[in-house]
Parts: structure tokens; C-alpha cells; sequence
């Protein structure tokens, strides 16, 4: 045998061991991930949105848009965050405000009936993520996409109430979109509660039964009253968002459906220490509402593959240390806080239709 032969020989065993190893590490990793996320997912609750979904419902929704005129709030403050501190958006209250046309994209149930007062729906507002808008997961005004498969099937089905489902963007077409996007989440607040909310509700038919010549305060407190009727959920950003929703406007949500985020953004970078620390958070802005544990329903999803993963793990192990405030289970359990993980996924929005899927059937029951 000569060596070129002997050599070709070496380098094939040397590749197919390298395989083998990387393989088996794979494996390990994977197992690893499995095992570790199985406490808080029943055993693998978690499933796939079935073939059938793949076909349009007979009885389908419709998307539509509606513009609404707003701001960019410069001179309020911006939450703080973990990665992107306060005197890092003290910079922006030197500019002028500017006013800002917008379009926020509504999925409207079948059977919804503009003329018809008397029907009242629920409604979602899902938030997207980085480098995503509105039209992200459902395209645009009258077009067919896998989450509007997902809802209609879903409502089709018996799986979920007829809701409303609102899709704002916190993108504002300027030079932070690309700048700060961070800011713009952290600031996203103001606009969705003085502008998006009032838009959507004075239009459709929603539980609120607000009207466009209200006044904020009288705004605020159809909003409050009519909470149980109202979700939001949010994925990547948008579901740091979401937490920032829990955190600082609970008087007008119960349910709350953060994807593949966690609250303040840390991340991989959150330790056991921090993530107890922004529970305690979590508890206080509780308190300071006056709210019980039955008052909310927290229901995360994330991909076991997700490099948000870690940061969501690790802030559902320190909250399930305030069982006063967070009892792991479902609702219909008598539990408050849920998180599905998915297997086999990573990180998009395009992930969404999937938890979309698992969760919807646990909201407004």
C-alpha cells in the first residue's frame, strides 16, 4: 500500500471520528436541553401545528389596517432596561417632538359584523420583533398567511374564543430604528396606551366600548375595567415588551404572552442573583396595583435551541420562588404562570404561528 493510499485512509478515519464526535456531543447538548426544560413544559406539551392547519378554514377572517396619528414622546421617559440604562436615552429629550402616521394591521374573526354593536370581542396585540413590522406574520390588508391559518382554524375549531387580533409595529421611521431600537421598546409604552389602544377600541367592537371623543382619564378607565377581555404578546423584543407590559400598565391586561424574551433584557447575561432581583421587581409593581395572584395569567413560550432560552429558564426558576405571585400551571389548573418550550426551534418571529398554537387555547377562559 502505498502512502498516498495509507494517507487517504488516515484522513477518511480521522473525518468519520470527527463526525462521529461532533455527533455525540450534538447529542449530548441536545439531550442536555431536553431534560432541562421538561419541568416546566408537563413533560412536552409542546406540539406542532397539525397538517390540517396547512388548508383554509371555511370560515375565515379577514385583515384589514387602520391609521392612527401619533408621537415620539421624546420628552417622556423611557423605561430602564438592563443592557440600555436611563442616561442612555437622556439624549433624546433634546429633540423635538415629531408627529408620526402609522398603520396598525387587525385580523378581524369570521362573522364579525361592523354594523352589529351588540357583539363584543376580546382582543389580542401582538408585538413584533427586531427588523419585523405589522405585516410580519400576516402580510398585509387582505392577504392569507400561516398565522391567519393558525387563528382561523383555531376559532373554526372551538380551540379559542372569536378575538381580535391587533398587530402594532414600535418601529417609527426615523433614524432609531436603526439607532436605538432598544429605546424605542423601552418607549413604546406611551404610544400604546394614549394612541394604539384608543385607535383599535373606538373602531372595533371590543368590551371597552370607548369612543374617540373620550378623554384619557375616561379612556383609561373603561381600559381598566374591561382587562379580563384584553392580551397581549410579543416575540423577541416584543416579548421584552411584553414584560414591560406586566410591569408597568397591568391595570389593563390579564393575559400576557411574552415569546422567546425576557423581562430587562438580559439574556444569556442573567444570573440567578439578577433574575430573583427583577421577580422582586415584578412583585412590587404587583403590589403597588393592589392585584392577586388570580388577577393575571402569564403564559412564555422560547425554543429549546433559542439563545433566549437561558435568560427565560432562568427567570421562571427565581419566580416560582414567590409562589404568592407566581404559582407554575395552567389556568384552568389554578395556575398563573405557564412557559412552553419548543424542542426543535430557534429564534424568529416566524416561529410564532407554533406558539400561537400551543397558547391561544389558554387565553379568555
Amino acid at each position: 500500500m502505498d502512502k498516498k493510499v495509507k494517507k487517504a485512509i488516515l484522513i477518511s478515519v480521522i473525518s468519520l471520528l470527527s463526525v462521529g464526535l461532533a455527533t455525540c456531543g450534538g447529542f449530548c447538548v441536545y439531550y442536555g436541553i431536553m431534560n432541562s426544560y421538561t419541568y416546566y413544559t408537563d413533560d412536552g406539551t409542546f406540539v406542532n401545528v397539525p397538517s390540517s392547519y396547512d388548508r383554509k378554514a371555511n370560515e375565515q377572517g379577514t385583515i384589514v389596517s387602520l391609521d392612527y396619528t401619533t408621537s415620539t414622546y421624546y420628552q417622556i421617559d423611557a423605561l430602564e432596561t438592563h443592557n440600555t440604562y436611563a442616561p442612555d436615552f437622556e439624549q433624546y429629550k433634546s429633540r423635538e417632538d415629531e408627529t408620526l402616521n402609522k398603520k396598525v394591521y387587525i385580523y378581524l374573526p369570521y362573522g364579525y359584523d361592523e354594523n352589529d354593536a351588540t357583539t363584543k370581542y376580546d382582543i389580542l396585540y401582538h408585538i413584533h420583533g427586531t427588523d419585523c413590522d405589522g405585516t410580519t406574520l400576516i402580510k398585509g390588508v387582505g392577504q392569507d398567511s400561516e398565522t391567519k391559518n393558525v387563528l382561523d382554524n383555531l376559532m373554526e375549531n372551538g380551540d379559542m374564543k372569536h378575538t381580535i387580533v391587533a398587530f402594532p409595529s414600535w418601529y417609527n421611521g426615523n433614524d432609531l430604528d436603526e439607532g436605538n431600537p432598544d429605546y424605542l421598546v423601552a418607549h413604546f409604552n406611551t404610544e400604546f396606551l394614549q394612541d394604539i389602544i384608543p385607535a383599535v377600541e373606538s373602531t372595533y367592537h371590543t368590551y371597552s366600548e370607548i369612543t374617540s371623543s373620550m378623554d384619557q382619564a375616561s379612556i383609561n378607565s373603561h381600559l381598566k375595567s374591561t382587562r379580563d377581555h384584553r392580551a397581549v404578546s410579543g416575540y423577541s423584543r416584543g416579548g421584552i415588551l411584553t414584560w414591560y407590559v406586566f410591569a408597568e400598565m397591568l391595570d389593563y391586561f390579564h393575559y400576557f404572552m411574552p415569546m422567546s424574551g425576557d423581562y430587562l433584557f438580559e439574556l444569556m447575561s442573567g444570573t440567578e442573583e439578577s433574575c430573583l432581583a427583577k421577580s422582586e421587581i415584578l412583585c412590587d409593581k404587583v403590589d403597588a396595583k393592589g392585584y392577586s395572584r388570580s388577577d393575571y395569567y402569564i403564559f412564555s413560550t422560547v425554543g429549546a435551541l433559542d439563545f433566549a432560552y437561558g435568560g427565560v429558564k432562568k427567570q421562571f426558576n427565581a419566580m416560582i420562588e414567590y409562589p404568592d405571585y407566581f404559582r407554575y400551571g395552567k389556568k384552568k389548573d389554578g395556575g398563573n404562570l405557564s412557559l412552553c418550550v419548543a424542542p426543535r426551534l430557534w429564534h424568529g418571529d416566524v416561529m410564532c404561528p407554533q406558539y400561537f398554537y400551543n397558547v391561544l387555547p389558554s387565553l379568555f377562559i
